[in-house]
């Protein structure tokens, strides 16, 4: 290889991994700019260390000199040299799998390869008993890539090695439980329902075939265990799949734990459930069902948990397990078992919760360090109070954070948004008025120079919601003051977790609209003044950027604030809005809702066809007619497709698209329908009165 002196060459692992085991270079005294980088990997030494140096006589020129490939014999390796030329291979391909998994695995590919070579070559068996952690490096880089093929491969791989030990007698090739899992990780990364099933499939049949070879009486070396961590990836892929058929694979995998472990065959004590597997478990029935079923059934879990582990403790003298085969709830088990509580929404959730709360107490008092609550116990409680609905729940959830800081637990930010989002909740009088002293309160500890407690944007949102809320005079006011002071502390503090953002804005056009319910002329009229002013704070804004939300609820402004009368001003002051939401792609399906409210038939088929164009005026035939789908695509394009999704399953959740069956089944509906003559009834009479549609039908 020719090279200037100003470029040095870089010995890496491209050159090893293609087969070149040594290089000599030619006149190194000559080429000083030749050289290793002492930031490479050890394996690049390997490379050169059986090479031998010749001066190159024929290098006349000072400028160019070369490196070149010489086929000398390999210098033979002891079987220590050769344990360390593997561990520095597969270091480097878990260095690269960092970075490319695919890169990874072609390396992991070209050191077994090489290995092989060398084997032949030398004839030393040291190469080929050395090669399982290269086999290993390769499931894992297929593993890792999280692809259903590369997954699918690990597996093929790993019944490579299993029959390459079985043909050549060479046990060293025997896949372990290091592959057994990476090859679990494989299908449990790949995603999809696939992913989970193959997991789940490769596992079993770990089991079986454990459990077969085992009653056979083959001995406990050649026989591939299924270990706990292996088990804990399936339930970790079911569990991701927040269903409750996911939580229920997940809950079969942890009763067949059970078995194995209660069992001497199929593995024993490798498969002992952890607390790791129960408590994943109880949070796949929590997201999966979302229930009191749910939560009832995770507290369930956690009894037999107690229970066995109480009846462990006393036979473990006599005959019973061993201590480190004992498997005791701790609080990782009973924070998801609140847990499941507070996604239950149940009115009921918060006092269970609370109860579970002074059971862990009362055993930490005992002595029992491993149950102590923590952070997120007292905040998974409060979590279960604000989510209950109860009417003193805001109450119940701001004793429970009293209750943390007396017992010592750091009281933070995101402690505190709870409790706000509780009295949020609460449709007491005064709550917005509660959840304006505790943001105060965050702000005095905040200045005070506890930075855990500075209010975020969440803080300041959740109680500007509380003031929309409420039924107290001037909300209007109170929000935008609210919004005031949080552009005030975010300047002054430079805190960039209370920057305001669409929402905050978004909060103060919803408090505004809902003042539509107050009495007084007077505060209707200040609220859409706010409204506008806040609106046109929000476009000229650096902070935040307007939403199809922020055009939404600036149109639920003027339907719910400007009187019916004043037609002309609504039309005008609508149209507007519009015009500006339909320049910015923003059109959605609360949009186009909130417009209809504000303009009159006429006046909204006369601006949508002015801004489609003549030449689409025959699509919109009235007002029935205008729907988001019938509207240009430019103007929705800028929506946020989860926010829209979400509005329009609320709005009508009979809209979904239909499935295979589901259209055969309408097929088949219509097919009959069109075969059964009309039948009419003369003695119905369909009306519809003048003050819906201003006729008579």
């Amino acid at each position: 290889v020719k090279c200037p002196k100003q470029i040095s060459i870089l010995l890496g692992s491209a050159l090893i991994g293609r087969g070149i085991s040594f290089v000599r270079v030619h006149s190194p005294s000559r080429c000083p700019h030749i050289r290793i980088h002492e930031n490479q990997s050890p394996r690049c030494l390997s490379a050169i260390d059986d090479s031998t140096y010749h001066s190159d006589p024929s290098a006349d020129d000072e400028d160019h000199y070369h490196a070149s490939v010489t086929a000398n014999p390999v210098k033979p390796r002891t079987e220590r040299g050769i344990r360390s030329l593997t561990y520095v291979m597969v270091k480097d391909v878990e260095e690269l799998m960092k970075r490319n998994a695919s890169a990874a695995s072609e390396m992991a590919l070209d050191n077994i390869h090489r290995l092989k070579r060398l084997h032949n070559e030398t004839g030393n068996e040291a190469y080929r008993s050395s090669a399982k952690p290269l086999y290993n490096s390769l499931v894992r880089a297929f593993a890792k890539s999280g692809t259903p093929e590369n997954a699918h491969l690990a597996e093929m791989t790993y019944y490579e090695m299993k029959l390459k030990a079985e043909t050549t007698g060479d046990e060293h090739l025997l896949p372990d439980a290091t592959t057994a899992c990476a090859v679990v990780d494989g299908y449990a990364r790949s995603g999809g329902k696939s992913g989970p099933l193959n997991a789940e499939r490769f596992l079993f049949k770990l089991m079986d075939d454990a459990e077969a070879a085992t009653k056979a009486g083959v001995s406990q070396e050649k026989i591939v265990l299924p270990t706990s961590a292996s088990a804990n990836g399936v339930i970790k892929a079911w569990a991701g799949r927040n269903s409750r058929e996911g939580a229920a694979r997940a809950q079969g995998i942890l009763d067949r734990m059970e078995y194995l472990q209660s069992s001497a065959e199929g593995g024993g004590r490798s498969i002992c459930p952890t607390a790791y597997s129960y408590a994943t478990v109880i949070s796949a029935w929590n997201h999966g069902d979302r229930g009191i079923e749910a939560a009832e059934r995770g507290e369930a879990i956690l009894e037999t948990l107690i229970k066995v582990s109480s009846q462990a403790e006393t036979t473990q003298g006599s005959g019973g397990r061993f201590e480190q085969d004992i498997v005791r709830p701790n609080t990782v088990v009973w924070n998801s078992v609140i847990d499941g509580y507070a996604n239950s929404r149940h009115p009921t959730a918060g006092t269970r919760a609370l109860g579970l709360l002074k059971r862990m107490q009362q055993l930490s008092n005992d002595g029992n360090a491993e149950v102590a609550p923590d952070a997120i116990t007292y905040r998974s409680v409060i979590n279960a109070f604000a989510n209950s609905g109860h009417i003193n729940a805001a109450k119940s959830a701001e004793r429970v954070m009293d209750m943390a800081a007396t017992e010592g637990i750091t009281i933070d930010t995101r402690t505190y948004n709870t409790v706000l989002k509780a009295w949020s909740c609460c449709s007491l009088p005064g709550s917005a008025s509660r959840a304006n002293e505790i943001l105060k309160s965050m702000i005095d500890a905040h200045n005070a120079g506890n930075e855990d407690v500075g209010p975020d944007v969440y803080s300041w949102s959740t109680v500007a919601s509380s003031f929309a809320k409420s039924s107290e005079p001037g909300k209007a006011q109170k929000a935008r003051d609210l919004l005031n002071d949080q552009i005030e502390f975010w300047k002054s503090s430079h805190d960039d977790k209370s920057m305001p953002n669409s929402q905050s804005y978004n909060t103060v056009l919803n408090a505004a609209a809902f003042s539509a319910m107050a009495t007084d002329s007077e505060e209707r009229k200040r609220a859409l003044q706010i409204a506008v002013q806040t609106f046109n704070d929000l476009l000229n804004a650096d902070c935040a950027e307007a939403d199809e939300v922020s055009y939404g609820s600036m149109l639920k402004c003027v339907a719910n604030l400007i009187p019916a009368a004043s037609s002309k001003t609504r039309n005008q002051m609508a149209s507007k809005i519009f015009i500006k939401c339909a320049g910015m792609g923003l059109v959605s399906d609360f949009v186009l809702k909130e417009l209809k409210r504000c303009l009159t038939a006429d006046c909204l088929l006369d601006l949508i066809r002015n801004e489609i164009g003549v030449g689409n005026i025959r699509k919109l035939a009235g007002v029935g007619s205008v729907t988001l789908s019938s509207l240009p695509k430019e103007w929705r394009s800028n929506v946020s497709r989860a926010k829209n999704k979400s509005r329009r399953a609320a709005s009508s959740s009979s809209k979904r698209k239909p499935t295979q069956r589901r259209k055969k089944k309408e097929l088949k509906k219509q097919a009959e329908k069109e075969e059964t003559p009309n039948r009419t009834n003369r003695n119905v009479i369909l009306t519809e009165t003048s003050w819906q549609s201003g006729r008579d039908v």
